[in-house]
């Protein structure tokens, strides 16, 4: 029989500072960082090196305290120095970063990364310019707890990207823009002023907007695979595929996401509003406290609206989004009293 834990459990050590562990955790005995995941298989970081782990299932099936690990998360394990580790507890979180699952028809989300701490939402200087999906994007990383940075890529294709960067500030005033472009290297200095010591950052952006082209950029070296652009539609034809955290030789780290047709709002009602402050601001004169701000008599929104003081794209996108978040808000609400309904039948049969 393997014994699943050394004589003497490593301490927390350098390693595990570089790739972001500090105080807050409160990890016991061994501890790894999720530095990728697959199908119920993980790839840690630990003091002892890179260790492949799975989940101890009776940690985290029958203990809702414990959260199913994604990339990013410091966990706490059996470690295993001859055979496959278990995760027994994910500990606390500073940031989780989630999306609506796309498979779930509105009943779950999906993890995309934890503790991280800048997220960088890229949209491209061509075809895939959208306004309405960079709002998008921070309503849910605002909404995750994270601090976004706006990326505006593949300046190279445009004679001027002026217009583009001015509309990017325009809809996020308080979020820093950064002009990039991996051909000539233009804005790459200004990202990795973010890449500190044990600092997370994420990159976000749909199919071919260049974020395995930035990340190779940044790294120094191809870690991504990256496809050409396809001149009829300007997206890529290579994407990332799955999810992986790297440490950069400056000390920061890296997570890097398959690009995304759709981000779907899970409950990030506070990354909303966060992204639609000024809507926010006005709503407060409405005359009704519960203004849906549609047709409602005395609604301010309206009014700004229509006076030209708020964009009608924003209106139309700020209505679109908050209706999503009350939507899987009340789907969440459903699938718990659901749970619960069938702890207590299960609870009542076995008496």
């Amino acid at each position: 029989m393997k014994n699943e834990t050394t004589a003497e459990s490593k301490t927390i050590g350098e390693t595990m500072c570089k790739y972001g562990y500090d105080s807050f955790y409160g990890g016991q005995g061994d501890v790894g960082r999720v530095i990728s995941a697959q199908k119920g298989r993980f790839s840690l970081m630990t003091e002892y090196g890179e260790i492949s782990a799975t989940i101890k299932t009776s940690s985290y099936y029958h203990n809702d305290e414990n959260t199913f690990p994604t990339v990013g998360d410091f966990v706490e394990l059996n470690y295993n120095e001859i055979g496959e580790s278990k995760i027994t507890k994910t500990l606390p979180r500073k940031s989780l970063l989630r999306r609506l699952d796309p498979s779930s028809a509105g009943r779950n989300f999906q993890q995309m990364g934890a503790n991280i701490d800048y997220a960088f939402i890229l949209t491209s200087a061509n075809m895939d310019f959208n306004l309405r999906k960079v709002q998008r994007y921070l309503s849910v990383v605002m909404g995750s707890g994270v601090t976004p940075v706006i990326i505006l890529s593949k300046v190279d294709l445009v004679e001027s990207a002026a217009d583009f960067y001015e509309q990017l500030c325009a809809i996020a005033p308080e979020t820093r823009v950064i002009c990039v472009s991996a051909t000539n290297m233009s804005g790459i200095s200004e990202v990795k002023e973010f890449m500190q010591d044990g600092v997370t950052c994420v990159f976000l952006g749909s199919s071919g907007v260049g974020k395995s082209t930035l990340v190779n950029t940044i790294v120094g070296k191809e870690v991504m695979d990256t496809g050409g652009i396809r001149e009829d539609d300007s997206r890529g034809r290579h994407t990332t595929t799955s999810r992986q955290m790297i440490l950069l030789t400056s000390g920061g780290l890296i997570i890097d996401t398959p690009g995304m047709r759709e981000i779907g709002l899970w409950t990030e009602s506070e990354g909303v509003a966060q992204t639609f402050s000024a809507i926010v601001e006005i709503a407060r004169q409405c005359r009704f406290s519960d203004c849906a701000h549609t047709n409602e008599p005395g609604c301010a929104v309206i009014k700004a609206v229509s006076e030209g003081v708020i964009s009608e794209s924003d209106y139309n996108n700020y209505l679109k989004l908050t209706k999503e978040v009350k939507k899987a808000e009340q789907a969440q609400k459903a699938r718990r009293e659901n749970n619960e309904r069938k702890y207590l039948r299960s609870t009542y049969k076995k008496r």
